[in-house]
């Protein structure tokens, strides 16, 4: 159930996005009482997210059974902040509506943080 009405683009050529208003949100007005909204499914869309990851690694041979690797690892390379709408951005009843109050969470390690910062590790491994 829509629970908001659309009256025009959220996404108008004169607006200007922001942190504190990342739409429009003079664009939605509160639907009546037992009513469906008129606004569609995924019609706010927040931020884009962008995760560049990458990593080298390189053989050196030693003897006929025996190697040395050597493995570097870089993750959230250009160290961007991934900015999210939370629950609270989307309700009308919300202070928060239209606003960006969370980061997006991007690696397994880091459920509840604030988004990975860049990390690069190194790692040589010899086998024989």
């Amino acid at each position: 159930m829509s629970a908001r009405n659309a009256v025009s683009p959220a996404r108008l050529a004169s607006f200007t996005q922001s942190i504190h208003e990342w739409f429009n949100t003079s664009c939605y007005t509160p639907n009546a009482t037992g009513q469906l909204g008129n606004a569609g499914k995924n019609t706010i869309r927040g931020p884009g997210l962008i995760v560049v990851n990458v990593a080298l690694s390189r053989k050196f041979p030693i003897r006929e059974k025996q190697y040395l690797e050597f493995r570097a690892e870089a993750y959230n390379l250009p160290n961007l902040v991934n900015f999210a709408l939370s629950v609270n951005s989307t309700l009308m009843t919300s202070a928060l509506f239209g606003q960006i109050t969370s980061t997006a969470v991007t690696g397994p390690a880091t459920t509840g943080q604030a988004g990975d910062p860049r990390i690069l590790q190194m790692a040589l491994k010899y086998a024989f």
